[in-house]
């Protein structure tokens, strides 16, 4: 089970934050490497 409720508060909290939550186990960048390059990406656009 995830607990995501603090983790949504601290990004609600910080300028220019966002939390991703994929759907995945541990592996995020071998299970869904299209959705992680995509949140790398967004992420790398706002520094």
């Amino acid at each position: 089970m995830r607990r995501t409720g603090q983790a949504t508060a601290m990004a609600s909290l910080r300028p220019y934050t966002s939390l991703v939550t994929p759907e995945t186990d541990h592996f995020v960048q071998l299970q869904d490497p299209k959705g992680f390059a995509r949140a790398v990406r967004e992420f790398l656009a706002i520094l």
